[in-house]
């Protein structure tokens, strides 16, 4: 980014901006840093900050962006510069705090973060509806994303260390209880290659999409399981598609849940080597067009056209594919 773009304070559109890497002379280079983009408070619609890891949080002063109204859609990518695992870990969460945006943003994505927490402002962003959470390999917790009421789209992939939401409020025992946290309006949830991820609020609404791959089972079928005393309608019976891979610790799909899948239209099921039958329940999807199970060496079995002893579970839906 040229240096100079600063004094643009009339600028209202800026799909990126690309930070000069650490070390880089400026004034020779004519590389913009961080603090340029401080006076462009026209900016509106999508912006993109990359290179946010060769920052050091010592050359910014207060809040870069929280006075920039217009913006709808926020992306924050780190690099990896060369510092050692401490330093950049407190670099990116001290960067993160200052890069807090207005309260009313739609869209933000964050990507390459190397803090072990995300700052409690994510949940007071109550206009919030889509939040991606990429690549965050240091990230542990996360803050208490259920408050955000208007959140609909929630994309969570490559988080390895990431266990769950913080919340002083929240017990696993009363996973599925009527007060236990819920996201109250999301619509569709991805969450991939997150292997240790267990504690986190429940998704009753999701209708859209549902996508686990590589992570626990346990927020699912606590899901599938709750009790619908406060729901408008019985957890994920809206849903329209799930797609369950890797999932190494799925034994089964409770028979109640499975019964409230009404709306479902597609399932996928790629290699769940311990998931050995699907549930009588699965009958009653009348509106379920698309099977499809592969690498499930047990479930393939059991479902095999004509022979198999859960056939008669699926045999009304259109189109079945089975392969290894």
């Amino acid at each position: 980014m040229p240096k100079g773009i600063g004094e643009l304070t009339s600028l209202q559109t800026l799909p990126i901006f690309v930070v000069g890497h650490k070390g880089d002379d400026e004034t020779a280079n004519g590389a913009a840093g961080l603090e340029e983009l401080r006076e462009l408070n026209s900016l509106g619609g999508e912006l993109k900050i990359a290179n946010l890891g060769h920052v050091e949080p010592v050359t910014v002063s207060g809040y870069v962006l929280k006075d920039k109204l217009r913006l709808q859609s926020l992306v924050l990518k780190w690099g990896y510069p060369d510092y050692d695992d401490a330093t950049r870990s407190a670099n990116d969460k001290e960067m993160l705090e200052m890069l807090r945006p207005h309260p009313d943003l739609k869209k933000l994505g964050i990507h390459a973060y190397q803090g072990v927490n995300l700052p409690n402002w994510l949940s007071t962003m109550t206009n919030l509806v889509d939040f991606k959470l990429i690549n965050c390999v240091e990230c542990e917790y996360l803050p208490p994303l259920h408050l955000c009421p208007s959140l609909k789209k929630l994309h969570i992939s490559c988080c390895t260390k990431l266990l769950g939401i913080r919340d002083d409020h929240f017990s696993d025992d009363d996973a599925g209880n009527d007060d236990f946290p819920c996201f109250p309006a999301l619509s569709s949830l991805k969450i991939t290659f997150c292997d240790m991820l267990k504690r986190m609020p429940l998704f009753p609404t999701v209708d859209a999409r549902l996508e686990l791959d590589e992570c626990w089972t346990y927020p699912l079928l606590c899901t599938m399981m709750m009790k619908s005393s406060n729901l408008s309608s019985p957890p994920l019976s809206q849903l329209s598609s799930l797609l369950l891979v890797d999932l190494d610790d799925l034994e089964y799909l409770p028979e109640e849940g499975v019964c409230n899948l009404t709306s479902l239209q597609k399932l996928v099921i790629r290699r769940c080597p311990r998931l050995a039958t699907l549930p009588p329940a699965m009958r009653r999807l009348t509106c379920l067009q698309i099977l499809i199970i592969k690498g499930c060496p047990l479930l393939k079995e059991r479902c095999r056209e004509g022979e198999g002893e859960d056939w008669t579970n699926i045999s009304h839906i259109p189109s079945v594919e089975l392969s290894d």
